[in-house]
């Protein structure tokens, strides 16, 4: 499981490279991470790991934890988005509710990775995961 989390981290971190490098000249990119709640030590790993690569990157983490809270999450990645976040992670709380956030980034020229657990009935433009299975 943890070797599976970290490949998933390492796409993350790929593709978060891919846009801070188109922005070499320009102030640190902000990246967004929100996770739906901390409960688990997996998610608080993941935020640290996440945050410690951006900024390794030359990016600037920004994290937000909804605390289980749906309402919360997507009034948090507005705000973000407002503050000029171009990139966020989202372990959706509820995968449908969430739509209205890829709507809103889409919107706004920001771009939504759906980040374990999939957002429904959207344009999502990326969603990353792992096969449990195997």
């Amino acid at each position: 499981m943890i070797k599976i989390s970290k490949i998933i981290l390492a796409l993350l971190y790929v593709s978060a490279l891919s846009v801070l490098s188109s922005f070499q000249s320009e102030p640190k990119i902000k990246i967004g991470f929100l996770v739906h709640d901390l409960v688990t030590s997996r998610w608080q790993t993941e935020l640290e790991n996440f945050s410690s690569k951006i900024t390794q990157l030359g990016g600037e983490p920004v994290t937000r934890n909804a605390f289980g809270d749906t309402e919360t999450q997507i009034k948090q990645g507005k705000e973000l988005i407002d503050n000029g976040v171009k990139v966020i992670a989202v372990v959706p709380q509820n995968g449908k509710a969430l739509a209205e956030l890829v709507n809103y980034a889409n919107k706004a020229g920001a771009t939504i990775v759906a980040y374990d657990r999939m957002i429904l009935n959207c344009d999502l433009p990326y969603y990353i995961s792992f096969n449990s299975i195997e």
